[in-house]
Formats: C-alpha cells, structure tokens, sequence
C-alpha cells in the first residue's frame, strides 16, 4: 500500500475513535464532504440506527421525529430516519445511550 493509502486508512481510524465506534465513518466523511462543498443546507440523510434491544424504539422515533423533523419508520430495534442533518447534529444524536450504530447515506439536499 502506498504512504497516501497508510495515511488514509489512519485517519478513518482516528475518526472512528472519535466518532465512538458509533457512526459510520463513510457516512460521517460523506456528510462532512458535503457541509463543505455546499454550505447554505444541510445534506440530505437516510439514516439507518440500530437501538439496544432495551429501549423503546417507538417512544425513540417520535423522539428524533420531533427534534430533527425527519420522516421516521420502525421495525424491531432498527429505524430508518430521512431528513436533513449536519454532523454536529449527527454527533448529538449518536450521543444517546439507546442508540448503537448509525450507518446510512448523505446526498445533496435541494434548495
């Protein structure tokens, strides 16, 4: 692997740790990328989380729905979340107990 490669696969650790093994690292540098390139809005998310088997995903899923305004759903302990979101927000979000991994996709989101 090249010394390019080494440092990069370096980094997505480092973001990793910071990101409390808790965030997709792809999505977290997708979301991230996107905050830069067009800073006026928010990337748009599909946001796939996977609670612990103790919490109460619906009670959850009015939760975010009403603090974020994303277009939820719920099946077993696993949401789908759609809406706009900065990493800031992403990092808050992760930051609750109930929650153990977020994974998804970012795109542009419309004007």
């Amino acid at each position: 692997m090249s010394e390019i490669e080494d440092s990069f696969d370096e980094y997505k650790e480092r973001l990793s740790g910071m990101l409390e093994n808790k965030i997709d690292v792809d999505l977290a540098m997708k979301i991230m990328y996107l905050e830069r390139k067009l800073p006026d809005v928010e990337p748009k998310v599909e946001l796939d989380i996977r609670m612990s088997s103790e919490s109460n995903t619906l009670s959850f899923l009015h939760k975010i729905n009403q603090k974020f305004g994303f277009q939820t759903s719920a099946r077993h302990n696993h949401l789908t979340a759609v809406g706009r979101i900065n990493m800031d927000k992403l990092a808050k979000l992760a930051s609750n107990q109930e929650i153990e991994w977020i994974t998804g996709s970012a795109t542009p989101a419309s004007y």
